[in-house]
């Protein structure tokens, strides 16, 4: 049985529905969540708390989730970095007096988006050269906005 969507947070919900359309995509032959969990030595309501979007997932069990289930491990730890960057600011927004609920000027929202990005990126960085098996080389700085694909976490 399905464990029930917590839709309670619009970022995490996406973030849970694109975790189950990678174990979807890895097809019948998926390890279970039995068997990620015996294999990385984590609890399964942890690992089932990520899947219902309860929480957004630490490092370790997306990283487990994903390699299990043959995702590109970089993605989901940049689409991971963004969505606690969304979550934060939405939370951040709502503690706003209502005199400054405008945000300031474009430029300035592209920058602390980079600026993030950028700061994900060398967190995800640090954790390959300590842990990962895939080549640093592999990794970019994102491209332009106005050149960039719309990610999977952002993606309908």
């Amino acid at each position: 049985m399905a464990a029930e969507l917590v839709l309670n947070d619009g970022s995490q919900a996406r973030f849970a529905l694109a975790l189950r359309r990678l174990r979807d995509e890895a097809g019948f032959n998926a390890k279970t969540i039995d068997v990620i969990a015996a294999e990385n030595h984590m609890s399964r309501s942890t690992l089932y708390a990520a899947m219902r979007g309860a929480r957004i997932p630490t490092v370790p069990v997306l990283a487990a989730l994903v390699r299990a289930w043959g995702g590109d491990q970089v993605e989901w730890l940049i689409g991971r970095t963004e969505t606690e960057a969304e979550i934060e600011g939405l939370r951040l927004q709502a503690h706003l007096p209502a005199d400054q609920e405008q945000s300031g000027p474009e430029e300035k929202q592209r920058t602390e988006h980079r600026s993030t990005t950028r700061r994900g990126i060398e967190m995800v960085q640090n954790i390959l050269q300590d842990h990962g098996d895939l080549k640093l080389s592999e990794i970019s700085e994102p491209l332009p906005e106005d050149r960039m694909v719309k990610p999977w976490w952002r993606r309908a």
